[in-house]
């Protein structure tokens, strides 16, 4: 709405001040990359963050993010860098295995979402991206299994709701969809989160 639209007005002349009074501060760059919404002027911005400071994460995870819609192969370049020198850090594991799931590199991504679901800080968000490889793959059982596992820490994520609409959609068996309402119904907060949304949508499937 017309609100958000001042915020961002207001966001992106503060980052634009920001460059013009400190032009060789990489942060600067960053941030202005991240709120400007012309595709060409963020590759501009993280470009410059890159070139100032080639040594820092930030920088090269916009940039990462910045080239994901119309040079995918490499984003996913930047992102498999970044993953081992920042240790195999959640953050970038979790948008390296999205993009190589959205290019249905499933195998690449199974390995990395693999990785990320030893780690407790990522388990839940992994677990929902093994559930989402494994529905791309037309193996809804094992999708159903891991969708469960997700939305047992992550009822209110998004892309939870959205696999598990899909899954009842496409035909689920009754003991998946009274699996899926015993887990919601185990904790009434979970069953409150997951009903917003497409959440809802499911429930009255």
């Amino acid at each position: 709405g017309l609100r958000d639209r001042g915020r961002r007005g207001l966001l992106v002349a503060e980052a634009e001040r920001a460059v013009a009074s400190a032009p060789n501060d990489a942060i600067a760059h960053y941030l202005r990359g991240r709120v400007v919404l012309d595709p060409a002027e963020k590759r501009r911005c993280f470009d410059r963050a890159v070139a100032l400071s080639p040594g820092s994460v930030w920088p090269w995870l916009g940039l990462a993010h910045a080239l994901r819609d119309d040079r995918p192969e490499q984003a996913i370049l930047v992102y498999e860098r970044l993953f081992e020198a920042s240790g195999r850090h959640p953050l970038v594991g979790i948008a390296l295995a999205a993009t190589l799931r959205e290019q249905r590199q499933f195998a690449g991504a199974r390995r990395v979402y693999g990785w990320l679901r030893e780690d407790v800080r990522s388990a839940a968000v992994a677990a929902l991206g093994l559930a989402q490889v494994a529905a791309g793959e037309d193996r809804r059982a094992e999708a159903f299994e891991l969708l469960l596992e997700s939305l047992r820490e992550r009822p209110f994520d998004g892309g939870g709701k959205a696999l598990a609409l899909g899954l009842l959609e496409a035909g689920a068996p009754p003991d998946q969809v009274a699996a899926l309402l015993d887990l919601l119904r185990e904790d009434p907060a979970r069953w409150r989160e997951f009903a917003r949304g497409d959440g809802g949508l499911v429930l009255a499937l």
